[in-house]
């Protein structure tokens, strides 16, 4: 579960006092806008989704199908258990250096490409309301964490044989899950089962694991490239594209148009705290 971390190339002094190292080396790398800039309007369009995702439907009922709570009380579930993100497992640990904080311009900018990309690689949130931090899917969360640990330490999940139609269960315990969760997106979730509308698309929660019907799924490839990147303070918003091929995560945005194919666009927020990135809202447009 690597998240790429600063790199330093040397010491860089920071001339304005207590100015965040991390927006000085983006505007350095000529990436961050105004506060007014067209990144910032894109997000308050994204931040105009407020309805229930399409995931969730409480009146829908229906076999006892938990469609996903978004309120709060998930954040809240079993916090000594989920809130070890970001500490030992240097897969778990999303940004930043552990020292003095400066990061360079190119690193930084790497590290929001590789951090936005471990959705994109995944294909979270690809629905018309995408995600935010106040209107989720929890099932979509809990796919994240499954998806990502699949994708870097597939060694970490577990089979079990079932009698029912789909025979074979693909698992992951619920701490790795939450651990996950609370590292990328600053969110855990309950010990219990999660349904959606599709007959497939389920997680069965069993004795500390998160089981879901076995599939070979998507190949991983999808990598997102950041085009701009605006600050207020310790929030930066980011416009960004998707490629399917071509690209990489320490291509600059021009670099990626000439050689990768597009898959897809988006904007994306992230919140910027000791070294670490939290995504709050992402919202991606595919192609069609």
């Amino acid at each position: 579960m690597n998240k790429a971390k600063a790199a330093f190339a040397g010491a860089v002094v920071v001339a304005v006092a207590g100015a965040s190292a991390v927006l000085w080396a983006l505007n350095e790398h000529g990436l961050i806008g105004s506060e007014d800039s067209t990144v910032n309007n894109s997000y308050a369009e994204v931040q105009e989704e407020d309805g229930v995702d399409y995931y969730n439907n409480s009146d829908s009922g229906g076999n006892g199908s938990n469609y996903g709570d978004t309120n709060d009380d998930n954040d809240a579930a079993d916090e000594n258990e989920a809130n070890d993100g970001g500490n030992g497992d240097e897969e778990q640990n999303n940004g930043g250096n552990g020292d003095n904080g400066d990061i360079q311009s190119d690193a930084a900018y790497e590290d929001i490409n590789t951090f936005l990309s471990a959705f994109s690689l995944v294909y979270f949130a690809e629905s018309d309301e995408g995600y935010s931090s106040s209107n989720y899917s929890t099932y979509e969360l809990i796919r994240f964490a499954y998806s990502h640990i699949k994708r870097t330490s597939p060694q970490s999940l577990v089979t079990k044989e079932s009698g029912d139609a789909y025979g074979m269960y693909s698992g992951v315990s619920y701490d790795e899950v939450n651990s996950v969760l609370a590292d990328y997106l600053g969110k855990t979730v309950q010990k219990e089962s999660v349904y959606t509308e599709k007959s497939a698309a389920f997680f069965e929660y069993e004795d500390g694991y998160f089981y879901t019907p076995a599939a070979d799924g998507l190949g991983f490839s999808d990598i997102i490239v950041a085009d701009s990147v605006s600050d207020n303070g310790d929030t930066l918003s980011v416009a960004f594209t998707v490629y399917s091929s071509g690209a990489a995560c320490d291509m600059t945005s021009q670099e990626a148009k000439d050689a990768g194919v597009k898959y897809g666009s988006g904007t994306a927020v992230l919140e910027y705290e000791d070294d670490n990135f939290v995504l709050t809202s992402y919202k991606i447009n595919i192609d069609s």
